[in-house]
């Protein structure tokens, strides 16, 4: 005859479905995202990479597991080879976060920036030591920034050569964020960049006071660009002109 035991997996059967259910998700999410993992193990010095990030970055899809120096010598763009070396060591030793960005070259020769977040992980069974962890695609981010920040730097350099001062009045809180040539304008406090108002229009000479702040008033109810010209009056009453606009 035939002896047999039966058991109920419905529940087991619902997590497995669960479980391949988040998977799914997981590789949309990916997908859509551009996060991609990454694990580099301490033991036997192997990179894995995702599918997906080989084949758009063009490495050689003949490797399960590449090694640190396959990848810095095909993938991370020569300059920022050092720089992932140290922030590696860092995080091996003490037991940081892998954080940074830096440059990947792919095979077509485009450079791309990726943010790199990993964390140590020992496995429980074997003891063995790996990071693991995400990267992402921040080139368009990183790229604005870059923009930003050199424009910024040509915006300091007018500003230098042309001495101008620049105010910028924060209505709500009725406090004023002004610029180093506005602090030497005006003879303010230069270890500080944010006054009140009242503090500002205080080195308006008493007799433009009023005329400053119907200017500022108008400008806030019907949105002019306004020149007004007008004296300040300093702590060591000395009198000189500004225009301001």
């Amino acid at each position: 005859g035939i002896i047999s035991i039966a058991e109920d997996i419905t529940k087991k059967r619902a997590i497995h479905n669960k479980v391949l259910k988040d998977k799914q998700f997981l590789k949309q999410a990916q997908k859509l995202s551009e996060v991609f993992n990454i694990e580099i193990s301490l033991e036997s010095q192997k990179v894995k990479l995702d599918k997906e990030f080989v084949t758009l970055s063009g490495l050689d899809n003949s490797f399960k597991n590449y090694t640190p120096k396959y990848l810095l010598a095909h993938l991370i763009h020569p300059p920022d080879r050092l720089k992932l070396i140290r922030t590696f060591f860092l995080a091996v030793k003490s037991n940081v976060k892998l954080a940074g960005d830096i440059r990947v070259v792919f095979r077509n020769g485009t450079i791309r920036w990726i943010n790199i977040l990993a964390d140590l992980f020992v496995d429980e069974l074997s003891h063995k030591k790996s990071l693991l962890g995400t990267f992402i695609d921040i080139t368009d981010r990183k790229n604005e920034l870059l923009q930003l920040k050199e424009q910024k730097g040509k915006l300091d350099l007018a500003v230098s050569i042309t001495q101008l001062g620049f105010l910028i009045l924060d209505i709500k809180t009725n406090t004023v964020e002004v610029s180093g040539n506005t602090q030497k304008i005006f003879d303010l406090n230069k270890s500080k960049t944010v006054f009140s108002f009242k503090e500002l229009i205080s080195r308006v000479h008493p007799e433009d006071q009023s005329k400053v702040e119907k200017a500022i008033k108008f400008a806030i109810e019907n949105r002019p660009t306004y020149p007004i010209t007008h004296r300040l009056l300093l702590p060591d009453r000395t009198i000189i002109w500004v225009n301001a606009r």
